[in-house]
């Protein structure tokens, strides 16, 4: 009898086997790497930069400023807010009957 280790991929539904059990944790971190990666759009880790005054400047692993959280979050409540308003200003909208 052998026994096998399989690693699945969740990025390909593929298997991976291998022999030992030292291998198989190996392959498991490397496939588990490369799927975090796909998620971050190839940049798993940000640099921050805290300005004297507190701000931050985000930057990924290329040195491309990014928004940060904070910016993202500034955002989506800005969108709210405009759409809120947006809609308040349409009134009571007429039903229609097919």
């Amino acid at each position: 009898m052998q026994t096998k280790y399989a690693i699945f991929n969740p990025a390909d539904g593929t298997y991976t086997y291998k022999d030992t059990y030292e291998d198989a944790c190996l392959e498991l971190v490397s496939v588990g790497y490369e799927f975090y990666k796909l998620h971050c759009h190839g940049h798993p880790c940000a640099y921050v930069e805290v300005q004297d005054d507190g701000s931050e400047i985000w930057k990924n692993s290329d040195g491309v400023v990014v928004p940060s959280p904070a910016d993202v979050q500034k955002q989506i409540k800005k969108q709210a807010l405009m759409m809120a308003s947006i809609t308040s200003n349409f009134g009571t909208l007429p039903t229609v009957t097919l």
